[in-house]
């Protein structure tokens, strides 16, 4: 079975049974999302229903690195800090990484894309036309000159698309928590 480059068909030889899991009605997604979302983000549940898919774990896996970085971002001093924009730039990166690298080098374009300026038209055309994002940033206010490089930084905090390296030791995540919270009281 090495050469089967499908893994379903494996699956289909073992099991000989063919079965495709239905998708999570909408409905029901919500009632799973909803118990997962603190009260400052449950203004978000709406577009992490239509962006996030029906895969309960990345779903769980998805709202526990929001969580976190939205405890981070409320702590940091951006100017009318919202949690939908922080939650837009991680779907962003959950969904379509190469268009969040794009906004990684350039925090203008999240707010053009919002807006639907001329000149990101490719890229709303590539990556947002048709795609859950497009309901989504109709949700979120992201004013002109936002300052995207705040949510940027805390995106960065967890990089769910990434390979995670164990470290050779234990580490004290609260400690590293209070360290990092005395660092943003300092102002970097």
């Amino acid at each position: 079975y090495k050469e089967m480059k499908e893994p379903h068909r494996y699956l289909e030889k073992i099991i000989q049974l063919p079965f495709d899991i239905p998708p999570i009605d909408p409905d029901c997604m919500k009632k799973f999302v909803g118990p997962l979302l603190s009260s400052e983000l449950k203004p978000c549940q709406e577009m992490l229903v239509k962006g996030l898919g029906d895969n309960p774990r990345q779903v769980k896996r998805f709202i526990s690195s929001l969580t976190l970085c939205n405890k981070i971002g409320s702590r940091l001093n951006i100017p009318g800090y919202n949690p939908e924009t922080l939650a837009l730039l991680l779907l962003i990166q959950y969904r379509h990484f190469s268009l969040y690298r794009s906004i990684v080098m350039r925090p203008d374009l999240l707010p053009k894309l919002k807006h639907e300026t001329e000149e990101v038209k490719h890229l709303y055309e590539q990556y947002i036309a048709g795609d859950p994002l497009e309901d989504i940033l109709s949700i979120v206010d992201i004013p002109l000159g936002s300052p995207i490089e705040k949510y940027i930084y805390l995106t960065q905090v967890t990089r769910p698309t990434e390979i995670i390296v164990k470290a050779k030791k234990d580490i004290n995540l609260g400690e590293c928590l209070q360290q990092h919270a005395k660092w943003l009281e300092s102002e970097g």
